[in-house]
């Protein structure tokens, strides 16, 4: 009777310190950041309109826009010769597919305008930092929609 009591005393008090912790199984992703996290923080409002520059879709990729007429040659095809040779059909639109990815056209749009709303709560030790990156941001958003 005593040794089962002596086996059984560690696991009830065990279970007894991980049933007090409420926020045993609530912990934060180690590989992410929260929204709270990124606007509290200077650095991470700099990664963020850094990773802006990777969501411009602004047609001067390696398929550029001027590949899909005569203006440019494009040595590789990737799908330029449907375009340029007038052989595409709604199955195959060529090169086309690389410009119609919408969901990270409207992803650059919709981050663009979450930094906006959100840059005036950063807390910067330098207000020209803040300046700065309204300026990139908006220039991003400008080279976004003019190269369309």
């Amino acid at each position: 009777m005593i040794t089962n009591i002596k086996r059984l005393l560690p696991v009830l008090l065990l279970m007894g310190v991980f049933a007090c912790n409420k926020d045993f199984l609530e912990k934060k992703p180690l590989n992410a950041y929260s929204d709270l996290d990124v606007w509290r923080d200077p650095a991470l409002v700099q990664a963020f309109v850094n990773d802006l520059y990777n969501q411009m879709r602004h047609g001067y990729n390696e398929v550029m826009l001027s590949s899909m007429s005569d203006e440019s040659r494009f040595i590789h095809n990737y799908g330029t010769t449907q375009s340029v040779g007038g052989a595409m059909s709604p199955d195959d639109i060529g090169a086309f597919n690389l410009f119609g990815e919408w969901s990270k056209h409207y992803t650059g749009i919709r981050n663009t305008n979450l930094f906006m709303e959100k840059i005036a709560e950063v807390p910067f030790k330098d207000e020209a930092q803040r300046t700065r990156l309204r300026g990139e941001v908006f220039l991003c958003a400008l080279t976004s929609i003019t190269s369309w």
